[in-house]
């Protein structure tokens, strides 16, 4: 365009009937030259604009030039400006074709309104339409410099060609409007004389110096005014939203072209966050585009808290006042960052806190104060609601077994299984122990929820693997409706727990609750005060059910069996209180009570020559205990029973051949002399493992076998397969739960070796058991100690059933 323009004005120049005087063209040439010379410029970003004295002498040399003569001449005079403030050759070039395009937007003008005047008359320049041109041709290079300017500075800095556009148009409208007016100025000076015009001349000098100066100071008091506006930006406490105010802030305080904060990662949020000057976040500037970097660490009495850098598209040197508020707004955000550092940190504790206490530790769940959360705001919606509980089956066992670790895979274990399983608007939580509790939502009625709980609870079937094992997972749960079942948490939630114990007992998958679970829910809470105070007062009392020698007849041991003796209800079985002391881990004071009273009965049998073993029954939390052995060593050593006199029925379950505790005290009792007996074989997970891993005296085969012995063809297979497998391991046989003569006497033929059943004899006190044994062996010869490790020993025939 400004080629364009130029050869235009040349054809102009030698087409035109017009040839100025040559003073006129010195003069202009002189003026034109010494308006860009004197030139203010001030710093923008990574670029300097210049603001020049061009309408001032635009003004005069319209009227002393014909149109074309302007054109060259400002083109003429920008290229010499140019080349005496070495000014590079791109600079060069786009000024002198700027000032190409402005003169000749006002030499368009000048045409119109035949500006120029052969004979020249200063005072005509006052006229109406002679003002009018001059003031419409000088405003024309005011309103197109700028456009002209935002073109390639937007390109450079990739930004919209309006950004910044409003504020070039302000500066270059006041700098007009003063050039236009000292023009004016200088030209009355011109109509009335030399002296005069040269005094005007003069008075510009000091002028352009104090314009100079006022646009330095116009500088550092904007530079100031931003530090104070940037400062007043780093209140927030938040680190990311002071982050996103802070970069532009400190970009548009420097007029950099990009900002870019990173915070140390000792923090903790080793972050950074960069912006351009137009407010573009994340925009990171490469070395491309930015060619100029100043950074200031960012540091507090504490230490370091990160760095800020500012980026410019050109070589930048900064003043002194610039340099001041860049320390100055370095120090503030410091301090600012390394607050919001400190505040962050509160609030992510506060929340980690919060979160934590909202948190079951071990599965990541939601707890009960969670869900009470869940339950509160899904009872203001009115949804229909309903609450599952699940509960685990033997997870006692492997807890007291395998250990926490093993427990705590397990419980991680189903809750991804439920947590994958359940619809998104429901929520699973965990209470405490085994149990887990769904919160069901969106439910059409309670059959909805029944399924919604069957389908969770059956998705859990299968196995689980801890420690190499695999354990069989089995649930129950128990449905409550809200608000047919109650209308708070702790209501709905104990209720469905009811229900959980209902199917378990029942065998059931689900159990929705019902108001009839209430007296015994009651009654099991009673029977728990009541058991506490029977431990407290002895209330248990020991029956005794004896041992039989299939071959001779006699007894050879008999195995302690407690009830409690209640005072209103009587004697009452142990299957009603055994599992409610396992479930409130009582189960260990009762087991150390039924040891010293059953070690005292076979010590009175010691002592009266009866050669019989007492037997007790172990838990599988009793194999937790690392005490159990030093205290039935000291119980057998106070009442004086050799401790060969004594058997610890253990039962087998999944995970007790790989217990590194269960051994250890197993391995203590058996090093001392103690039985160890193996009952219902065959009802677990692990028996023959159990054979090839542990040293077992004797093995009881389960009622559930027997009970088949004559009926099942099968049954009778695998117990003559287990006699003779432990009669070649050296194991003595002992069947339970005989109840016809029939099985006595196909046992006997399978030459099993001990017999136990209502058959031969049923539990019975002390007395009775101490007086029949009394009278069965008052034989020739008696029986001899038995040998738990020697083999099995006949020392008679069997001559007929005991009666």
């Amino acid at each position: 365009m400004a080629l364009a323009v130029a050869a235009a004005a040349c054809v102009g120049v030698v087409i035109g009937d017009h040839v100025p005087q040559l003073w006129r063209l010195a003069f202009s040439v002189a003026a034109a030259f010494a308006a860009y010379a004197a030139m203010i410029k001030v710093r923008d970003g990574g670029t300097r604009k210049a603001y020049a004295w061009q309408t001032s002498a635009l003004v005069v040399v319209l009227v002393l030039l014909p149109a074309p003569y302007v054109v060259l001449v400002f083109g003429a005079a920008r290229a010499l400006a140019g080349r005496v403030l070495r000014e590079p050759v791109q600079k060069l070039i786009f000024n002198t074709a700027l000032a190409v395009i402005c003169a000749g937007a006002a030499s368009g003008i000048s045409t119109v309104f035949h500006l120029y005047r052969v004979h020249l008359d200063w005072g005509q320049v006052f006229h109406g339409h002679m003002l009018v041109g001059l003031l419409l041709a000088t405003l024309s290079t005011a309103l197109i410099s700028p456009i002209l300017v935002a073109l390639p500075t937007s390109a450079e800095r990739h930004r919209p060609f309006t950004s910044g556009l409003a504020g070039l148009y302000r500066i270059a409208i006041i700098v007009w409007f003063r050039n236009f007016l000292i023009a004016l100025v200088v030209i009355a000076a011109l109509d009335r004389s030399i002296g005069l015009t040269l005094l005007v001349l003069a008075a510009l000098v000091p002028l352009h110096a104090l314009s100079a100066d006022r646009a330095t100071l116009g500088r550092e008091r904007a530079a100031w005014r931003r530090l104070q506006r940037a400062i007043d930006q780093l209140r927030d406490s938040d680190l990311h939203a002071l982050l996103r105010v802070a970069a532009p802030a400190a970009a548009a305080m420097l007029r950099a072209d990009a900002a870019e904060i990173t915070l140390a990662e000792h923090t903790g949020y080793p972050v950074r966050y960069a912006t351009d000057d137009a407010g573009r976040a994340d925009v990171l500037p490469t070395a491309a585009t930015m060619t100029a970097t100043i950074a200031r660490t960012l540091t507090t009495r504490e230490g370091d808290v990160g760095a800020l850098r500012l980026f410019f598209t050109r070589p930048v040197s900064l003043t002194e006042t610039e340099q001041a508020t860049l320390d100055a707004f370095a120090n503030a955000l410091a301090v600012a960052l390394a607050n919001a550092v400190k505040f962050a940190t509160l609030t992510r504790e506060a929340e980690e806190r919060i979160r934590a206490a909202h948190t079951d530790p071990v599965t990541g769940l939601g707890n009960l104060l969670m869900l009470e959360k869940e339950f509160e705001m899904s009872r203001r919606s009115d949804q229909p609601l309903a609450i599952a509980v699940i509960g685990l089956d033997r997870f006692a066992e492997v807890n007291d077994i395998l250990g926490a670790h093993p427990a705590d895979l397990m419980l991680r274990s189903v809750a991804e299984r439920l947590a994958g399983i359940v619809r998104r608007c429901d929520v699973v939580g965990r209470l405490h122990g085994a149990e887990y509790v769904l919160l069901l939502r969106e439910l059409s009625g309670p059959e909805a929820a029944v399924a919604q709980a069957e389908l969770a609870v059956r998705s859990l079937g299968g196995t689980i693997t801890a420690e190499g094992l695999d354990i069989a997972l089995d649930a129950h749960t128990g449905v409550a409706c809200v608000p047919e079942d109650g209308t708070t948490l702790a209501e709905v939630v104990r209720r469905a727990r009811l229900a959980m114990y209902k199917a378990r007992a029942m065998d059931l998958a689900v159990y929705r609750y019902s108001s009839d679970l209430e007296p015994p829910a009651m009654a099991q809470v009673q029977m728990l005060r009541d058991l506490r105070t029977a431990l407290s007062e002895n209330q248990f009392v020991l029956h005794y059910q004896p041992k039989f020698s299939l071959r001779t007849g006699l007894p050879v041991a008999a195995e302690a069996l407690v009830r409690w003796q209640h005072p209103q209800e009587g004697l009452i079985s142990p299957a009603q209180f055994v599992p409610l002391l396992e479930r409130c881990g009582l189960i260990g004071n009762l087991t150390r009570y039924v040891l010293d009273a059953a070690i005292q009965e076979g010590a009175s049998w010691y002592r009266a020559g009866l050669p019989l073993s007492v037997a007790v029954n172990l838990s599988a939390r009793n194999l937790l205990d690392e005490d159990l052995p030093r205290f039935v060593l000291d119980t057998l050593a106070r009442h004086g029973l050799p401790a060969d006199r004594l058997i610890c029925e253990i039962t087998e379950t999944a995970v007790f051949s790989r217990s590194l505790t269960a051994s250890t005290i197993l391995d203590a009792l058996r090093t001392a002399g103690v039985g160890l007996s193996l009952d219902d074989f065959c009802t677990g997970y692990s028996s023959l493992s159990l054979l090839r891993e542990r040293t077992i005296d004797e093995i009881k085969i389960d009622r559930s076998f027997v009970s088949d012995l004559g009926t099942g063809r099968r049954s009778t297979e695998i117990v003559t397969a287990l006699i003779d497998l432990a009669h070649r391991c050296d194991i003595i046989v002992t069947a339970e739960g005989i109840e016809t003569k029939e099985q006595q006497r196909l046992l006997t033929d399978l030459q099993c070796d001990y017999a136990q059943g209502f058959l031969l004899a049923k539990p019975m006190p002390a007395a009775l058991a101490r007086q029949l044994f009394l009278d069965s062996l008052r034989v020739p010869g008696g029986l001899g100690p038995l040998r738990w490790r020697g083999g099995v020993v006949a020392q008679a025939d069997w001559v007929a059933s005991l009666p």
